[in-house]
């Protein structure tokens, strides 16, 4: 599929300086951008699971990194 787009002159410079970041040309970097979203759109429609994760995340980071915790597995 080819898709044409006009993009405003400063969102332009901004996905070519984040292609550039990560070594890849524009061309390679915006479909893979638009796959994403579109995942990420997807995965949000079908459950709330991604939000979970990511909730289930911060509160696991909060219980799990602190000083007891990495004494108590430190032998692993």
């Amino acid at each position: 599929m080819t898709i044409t787009m006009d993009l405003a002159p400063e969102v332009e410079q901004l996905a070519m300086a984040k292609a550039k970041a990560k070594g890849i040309p524009l061309e390679d970097y915006l479909p893979s951008l638009l796959a994403e979203a579109v995942q990420q759109e997807e995965w949000a429609e079908d459950d709330a699971s991604l939000t979970t994760i990511m909730g289930s995340e911060a509160t696991m980071r909060r219980l799990w990194d602190t000083p007891e915790e990495d004494e108590a597995w430190k032998h692993l």
